[in-house]
């Protein structure tokens, strides 16, 4: 497969989930930037989304030279990171937010061909601190509590 061709079939799936997300979140309350809505952060997401599926379409469009590679020679790594997002869903409402996304970024970090233990360990924690700093401590946005408490 030429990377042209996966690279337009990634392009056109990913515009169209950023448009319709971007659609869906138009029919939400925006609310301001001193009291965000519902709809605030989905709109711009979609609209980032949208953006970089633009960008990325018109890049696979004008590549000059495609690069030919094998899907199959990679499936372990997608399998890997289905799996990891699978593992992230089932664990979330049981264990809360922090030790299924430090594992997913862990698995995701691997799967990109980042090594060693205590390097994935160290990045995996610090984007985890940040998003929970983010999302919990600024925006005040909650995370799934725990059904197991240790």
């Amino acid at each position: 497969m030429k990377s042209r061709t996966a690279g337009l079939a990634a392009a056109v799936l990913f515009l169209a989930i950023g448009g319709s997300h971007l659609f869906m979140a138009l029919y939400l309350k925006r609310g301001t930037l001193a009291e965000p809505g519902p709809g605030l952060f989905p709109i711009f997401v979609g609209a980032l989304m949208t953006a970089a599926s633009l960008f990325y379409l018109f890049q696979v469009i004008f590549e000059r030279h495609p690069v030919e590679f094998d899907l199959r020679a990679n499936a372990s790594r997608i399998i890997i990171l289905v799996a990891a997002f699978a593992a992230f869903i089932a664990l979330l409402p049981r264990l809360g937010f922090v030790t299924p996304s430090f594992l997913l970024q862990f698995a995701t970090l691997h799967v990109f061909g980042m090594r060693g233990a205590w390097r994935l360990a160290i990045v995996a924690a610090v984007t985890t601190a940040a998003a929970v700093l983010l999302f919990e401590i600024l925006l005040g946005v909650q995370f799934p509590t725990p059904l197991w408490r240790l």
